[in-house]
Formats: C-alpha cells, structure tokens, sequence
C-alpha cells in the first residue's frame, strides 16, 4: 500500500485508488475525517474500482488527513488499531479547526512535529522527493503516535514523542521557532482593529512570507499584543497573490464580510475576466477565515492591504519600545537568565575594566625541556563562513578574510618555522586554483580540530598552532559559546549546527603539548584585503640569521598554552566598513604582519595611552605582542566614532598560561631575502 499527494479535482478516482475525501457529498465539509474513518471504513470515503493499492491525500495534509490515511491503510491491510486510537483521532480533528487541544506544549505535540516535518520536506508534496521525504519522516510519526496509545499515553494530557530521539532534533527546532515568530512580527505591522460586528478593540498582526512554523500558535497567545494578550486577527501575505486572513477559531468571530469586500474588488481588478475563481469566504472553517482566489489575486498587495484596514478600521499599535518601563524590565529580566543571543563570535560578558574573558578555556598548563635541535613548525587553520542556511544571516567578507590570513601567516612567517606551514582553509566555495578547502560544516571544522590532536600529524611542544575565525556565534543559557557553522538558520538551537568551544574546541586545544593563537575577528562581516608589496627590512644577513635564531629558541623554551585576541568586549559591537574592507580586528592583524602599519590617531575622548604606532622591530622579527599592541591601538582608532562613548572596541588577549611569554611567540620575518614567499 503507497501514499502519494496530489491537489484534488472534481473528476472521480481511477481504479485502485483510494482518495481521503468523503464519498457523500453531504460530508464533503467534514472537518474530522480520521473520526469518519475510524467509524465507516474505506467506504465512506471516494475509490476507484478493482482491489486498492494507493491512498491519495490532497497536497498539503494535516494532521487530520494524515491519522485518515493511516487508519486506511491499516484497514486495508487487516491490521487493527490499538485501543484507545480514537482519542487522537478527536485531538486531530479539534486542530485542525486551530484549536489547542489539551494541555501538551506546542513544541511536544504531534501536531507540532508534523509542522516541522512539513516545513523540512518543503516544497509541494505532489514532487515525488519531497513527498518521499515527508512520507519517510511521517512513518517515524506514526509508529511513536500508535506505540503511545498502546502504552496507553492520552493525547489530550501527555506528549506521544517526548523520550523519542527520533525527535530530539526537531523538538529543538520547535522550541527555538518562538524567536523565529518574533523575528517575524518585527518585520511585519501590529494593527489595533475593530472587526465589523464585534464590540470593542482588539490586536491585528499582518506578516509577510512568516518564517515560524508555529506562527498561527505563537501570534493566539502573544501575551506582547497591543491588547488582549494575543491576536484575534491575523493577516499573511505568503507571495504572488496569495493572502490568508483568520481569527481565533474559540472566539467563533466571523470575517465573512472581508470576502464580500474583497471579492467585490477582485471582480474590478484588471485582468480578472471572470468570477469563476472568487475568495474562499470561510464556510468549511465557520467564517473564521479568508483566503485569496486559487489562482491568487489579481490586487496589488498595497490594495489588497488598504482594503482590509478599511475594512477592520485599523490603525497602526504603539511601538513596543514605547513603553519603557515594560521594555525596561523586560530587558533586564532577559540579562538575567541569560537568554539565547546572536552574537558575533564574543566571549561571555564581564566588566568593562576586566581583560575581556574570550570563551573560559581551561588547558593544562606545559613545562618542556626541547633540544636546540627541535625544528618548529606552523599549522594554521583558517574558518571563514559567509554563506548560511538562513540567508537573512549571511555575510559578505568572512571566507575571504580567512583566505587573507591564512595567506599572510603563511608567508610571513618564512624562515621562523621548518618547511611549509601546514595549511588547512574551511570556507564557503573554493576559489579559482584553490585546492583542498573543506565547506564550513561542523563535522568539517570538527574534524581538522580533531586531526591536530592525532599522533600522525606530528604536532611537537615547539610547534605553533594559528586558529582564524571570522563567522557568527551564539551563547547558550548556560554560557557556553558555540561557533555557528554553515547548516545554521536564525534562532535555531546551536547544538543542532554550531561547535560549543567548551565540549569541542577547548578539548582540542587542552591536548595539543605546543602553543595556539586564536583570532577571533567577530565582526558581523569578515574582510577582504589587498596583499599588496611586501615591505622589506634592511638588517644584514649575519644580524638577521642571528635574530631568527633567538626568535626560535626563545619560543622553545616559553611555556606553552592557548592564547585567544578577541576583537571586542562580549556586548560590544566588532565593527567593519567598506572604506577598510576588512573587519578592524582583521585589518589590524594583516598590518602588523606585512610592517603595513599605519600612524594611530586617537581623540582626546578616548584613551591618551593609545596614541603612537608599532615600532619596526630593531631584529626583524615581530611578535606575538607587538601585534597585539598595535591591533589594541588600532583597532580603537578605527572605531572610536562607532561606539557611543568613543573609546572604541576593546581588545585585550586571554591566554590560558599566566607563564607564558607572549612576546616569545614569534610570527613573522621582516625580513626575508628577496624573492622568498
């Protein structure tokens, strides 16, 4: 027995077809069909001749069509129902009227899941793939809703999926897609309206194209409406003439009349020849709802919105923010338990006198004896991520910045390290005659982390590892800092596409026995650069060998440890601009590195003690904390006039070893002979 989807039509069904539409025309309205089938059989519903080998269910099922379905397809296969599976049948049917039944959260319900199911399969089911998919994911459904009514679980007071880890991840996703409603309503209009026939005001809500699954649930009992603690009146403009107004099926409000004046325009419209494809005004749904002519309106969207706001009286509600004592305590209450926030990869908050605490790595602290022989080497790993699920998160530079960094490590620091640095790049499409860059997955980024730690590798106590990172981050309830990685979508939960740096990064990093620099550059977009020429130093050769040698053996007897340079404070803005092309940070970073350094200007409103430029070093070789002196000074003369109280961002380094000296860390040769990379 198969299931397919397809939108119906008013011939009758071919042989061996089963359709799940009701075979009386008298129950054609029927708004609990899984009930009709429990009680009739197949026989109450429309089939063609001969034995029946395919169920049809119109193109976007419910929850309601579905159970239909499956009680069918049991029927039909002599399999019987567990006792009790009527009870579930009822809850489908008193959703499907936009009702909540009983008392299970939204984001544990079945009606819930399904929500997310159909939004993940995507598309219209009629596509064979997609249908496959929803039908694959619908069957884990199914057998977790018949295994629950074995166990006796009722619908209407327990969850039939909580405890399935089939689940797990879309209840993530549910429980995340209130923010996602929120995002929604920001984008969209709050109206205060008088519905025709109804005493009073109440909350009005039109969205576009509603990114939420649960919309419709969310906007009944959004206790921010402007009155009543929730919308009686929704309005959605989904694209290419397609609107669907409602109100809450409890309070049984009629909007029959908006079809009347919506229809009466749609016969003027300009290319509507013919009243055959009128608005639906409701009757199925007891007038609590409208929808736009199949084929879709022929009304501009701004007609169609100035008749409904006629219509309803509607006026614009007081923006949230007009309330400040509200939005005050609200604020304050969000601070307090730490809610979800996007940030852009910056460490937990602290004080502002405080070293900005980049995300709190504990790693074991090294003492090592090395030869003078040891040779030391450079591994880099460079994540840029520009390209994201959610494109409304994407950003314009972050995989070239990566790029840049990497490139200028690598050539920069010829002649500190042995041989060629080891160079892996994670980021968004290779360029031309780029070989060997991994997409910014998280099983990718994972992975090169992991393969540091493996002995293969060969990672010494003299070696350095360089992690640059330009891409979002978020920071969970509990604190913990996650890296975002490419599958992420707005609001999502972190865990489903993102790298905790306390469970992931930090258990990398602990293990490694050699030094790593972590930049963080956290701007919202990455930055590009132009490498430019090289500048060249002029110490003779004798001095400069001299000098790479002190480098290399101060750096092997340094102590060991993880070093993280943060380009703001945790609730502080990482700034870019078009005219650096680069994030600050990142532009900072690139300048100490090729001796490209510029003169820091700094207003008298900012820190005196900023003023001046990086010094050339006197033995060619640049250290680890001259770059961080210059990218302190620089970085705040970039975005002095960015911040409100025109000091700049803050950048500070954290290092995991109060013994280790970061001006032992060598990072790039000044000094190269020419025609050296």
């Amino acid at each position: 027995m198969q299931i397919i989807f397809r939108k119906w039509d008013d011939g009758a069904p071919p042989a061996h077809e089963l359709w799940v539409r009701p075979a009386n025309a008298l129950n054609r309205d029927r708004r609990d069909l899984a009930v009709l089938a429990c009680a009739e059989g197949p026989q109450a519903f429309e089939h063609g001749a001969g034995e029946l080998t395919t169920i049809v269910v119109q193109q976007d099922p419910t929850l309601d069509d579905m159970l239909a379905a499956l009680v069918l397809e049991r029927q039909l296969s002599s399999r019987r129902l567990p006792d009790g599976f009527d009870a579930v049948c009822r809850y489908a049917a008193l959703a499907r009227e936009g009702l909540r039944p009983g008392r299970v959260p939204i984001e544990d319900s079945v009606e819930g899941v399904l929500a997310a199911i159909r939004d993940e399969a995507g598309g219209d089911l009629t596509d064979p793939a997609k249908g496959a998919k929803y039908l694959r994911d619908w069957r884990d459904l199914a057998e977790a809703i018949l295994t629950g009514i074995e166990r006796g679980l009722d619908p209407f007071e327990k969850s039939l999926v909580v405890g399935d880890s089939r689940f797990v991840r879309v209840r993530a996703f549910l429980q995340e897609d209130h923010k996602r409603y929120q995002h929604d309503v920001q984008n969209g209009n709050r109206w205060l309206i008088e519905i025709p026939g109804r005493p009073g005001t109440a909350s009005g809500l039109l969205l576009t194209s509603p990114k939420s699954v649960l919309w419709k649930h969310w906007a009944r009992c959004d206790e921010d409406a402007p009155v009543g603690k929730a919308y009686l009146f929704t309005a959605v403009n989904w694209g290419n003439g397609q609107w669907v107004f409602s109100t809450d099926p409890v309070h049984r409000q009629s909007i029959q009349s908006l079809a009347d004046v919506l229809n009466t325009a749609e016969a003027r419209a300009p290319g509507n020849s013919s009243g055959s494809d009128p608005w639906y005004d409701g009757k199925r749904h007891s007038y609590t709802l409208v929808g736009a002519p199949r084929a879709g309106s022929k009304l501009t969207p701004q007609q169609v919105v100035r008749i409904v706001k006629k219509w309803c009286r509607a006026r614009r509600a007081p923006d949230r923010d007009k309330d400040p004592v509200k939005w005050l305590l609200a604020g304050v209450a969000v601070v307090a338990v730490g809610a979800l926030a996007v940030v852009s990869l910056r460490p937990p908050a602290v004080d502002e006198d405080e070293i900005p605490p980049t995300p709190q790595v504990t790693v074991d602290d090294h003492t090592f004896d090395p030869t003078p022989n040891d040779a030391n080497q450079l591994f880099i790993i460079g994540i840029g991520i520009s390209d994201y699920a959610d494109d409304a998160m994407d950003l314009q530079y972050a995989d070239d910045d990566a790029r840049e960094l990497t490139q200028v490590f690598r050539e920069e620091s010829a002649g500190l390290f042995a041989g060629t640095a080891d160079v892996q790049l994670i980021t968004d499409g290779a360029a031309v005659g780029e070989t060997g860059t991994l997409a910014p997955t998280r099983d990718n980024i994972l992975g090169a982390l992991l393969k540091l730690e493996d002995p293969g590798t060969g990672i010494t106590a003299n070696d350095l590892v360089v992690i640059t990172i330009s891409a979002h981050g978020k920071t969970d309830r509990e604190g913990d800092y996650y890296l975002l990685t490419s599958g992420y979508t707005s609001l999502q939960d972190p865990r489903l596409h993102g790298l905790s740096w306390n469970s992931d990064i930090v258990k990398t990093l602990r293990r490694l026995p050699c030094t790593t620099i972590v930049i963080l550059d956290t701007c919202e977009s990455g930055g590009i650069s132009h490498a430019g020429t090289k500048a060249r130093g002029s110490l003779n050769p004798r001095r400069f060998e001299v000098a790479l040698e002190s480098a290399r053996e101060a750096y092997q007897g340094n102590q060991k440890g993880v070093v993280v340079l943060p380009a703001c404070l945790t609730l502080d803005k990482a700034h870019e601009d078009h005219s650096w092309k680069h994030g600050a940070l990142t532009l900072a970073v690139l300048e100490a590195l090729q001796g490209k350094v510029r003169e820091v200007s700094i207003d008298s409103s900012a820190d005196a003690e900023a003023e001046g430029w990086l010094p050339k070093p006197t033995d060619g070789v640049v250290q680890f904390s001259e770059v961080v002196w210059y990218a302190q000074k620089r970085v705040a003369s970039l975005t002095q006039h960015l911040t409100p109280d025109k000091r700049g961002q803050y950048v500070s380094p954290w290092q995991s070893n109060d013994q280790l000296v970061i001006r032992k860390i060598p990072l790039a040769n000044r000094n190269r002979p020419a025609g050296r990379p």
